[in-house]
Order: structure tokens, then sequence, then C-alpha cells
């Protein structure tokens, strides 16, 4: 009877063990190591014209808070939308050496739409 029992409570144990929650993953992006040169003043106005090629009235926009970082421009554009009215401030990223710039699109960082801004903004701006 004693051995059922401690075949049981084994049992038990070994079962718990086996449905434990696994570890949970972490959702932040691994920086991946940038070794672009860092980016220069020279580059601000690049990443304005570009940024400004993908907004609906570029004339309107308002760039604010931008720094450099190895092989980017990082900051922040406010422009009007297609009503005329301000959208608010909305984070960019222009890459240097590929002439491309990502803007994170509404207050929906989690959206599919987000996902190659975010990644961007991640490796290059460590936002």
């Amino acid at each position: 009877m004693k051995t059922n029992i401690i075949y049981v409570a084994a049992f038990a144990l070994l079962n718990s063990a086996c449905a434990m929650a696994p570890e949970p993953v972490s959702t932040r992006i691994v920086e991946a190591p940038v070794s672009a040169p860092m980016a220069t003043k020279a580059d601000i106005p690049k990443a304005h014209a570009e940024v400004m090629r993908t907004l609906k009235d570029p004339e309107s926009a308002r760039f604010s808070g931008e720094y450099l970082q190895p092989g980017a421009v990082c900051g922040k554009v406010n422009s009007k939308n297609s009503y005329g009215g301000y959208v608010g401030a909305t984070r960019y990223v222009y890459i240097v050496v590929s002439n491309e710039s990502y803007l994170i699109e509404g207050d929906d960082i989690t959206s599919t739409e987000n996902l190659p801004a975010l990644f961007k903004l991640q490796r290059f701006c460590n936002s």
C-alpha cells in the first residue's frame, strides 16, 4: 500500500513538472549590431526629403527630435492628413545607406503594417 502511494506521488510530481508553463518569451526585438558609420548632419536634409516623399501633404511636414545614429537618422514628423488637420508626431527612421524611410503609422504599434518600421526603429534608433 505504501509503495502504491509512493508511485502515485512520484507520478503526480513528474506529471506536474511536465505541465509547467514554458518560460515567457520576450517580445523585445534583440538589437542587431550596427556596423555602419555614424550618420552626419548632412544626412538630415536627405532624411527630410525621403520622409516627405511618403506623406500625403509633404509641404506641411514639421520635423522634430532628430538624432543621429550609426547608419540612420531618427526623429518625429507631424504633417497634415487628407482632411487638412495635423495628425500628431509620427516616429520615423531614415536608413542612410539604402536611402529608405520608415514611419510608424497610427497608435497601434502591434499592427502588422508597422512591423517593418518597428524592426528598423529597434535596430537603428534603440526605440
